[in-house]
């Protein structure tokens, strides 16, 4: 069987882009939390650690979102 390519329009493929970006930015912060748990010792750093990784979660849940919607959309326009 020939393979057929699937139609994107270009509002779907800004999107792929939007969330490649923030899952590179939710991976850095859970490195740059892990970096915090062994460089800062623990009752002054928490703090930082704490910020870092609801930043990372908060980021992680933005990107689910964007793509529970495109797959909503997906499945709608069929």
């Amino acid at each position: 069987m020939h393979h057929v390519r699937p139609k994107y329009d270009s509002r779907a493929i800004r999107i792929f882009k939007v969330r490649q970006v923030l899952n590179i930015i939710f991976t850095l912060l859970v490195i740059m939390t892990i970096v915090l748990y062994f460089v800062k010792p623990l009752p002054d750093g928490l703090p930082y650690f704490f910020s870092c990784s609801f930043a990372a979660i908060a980021i992680k849940m933005v990107e689910v979102f964007m793509r529970i919607q495109t797959r909503n959309r997906k499945t709608n326009n069929k």
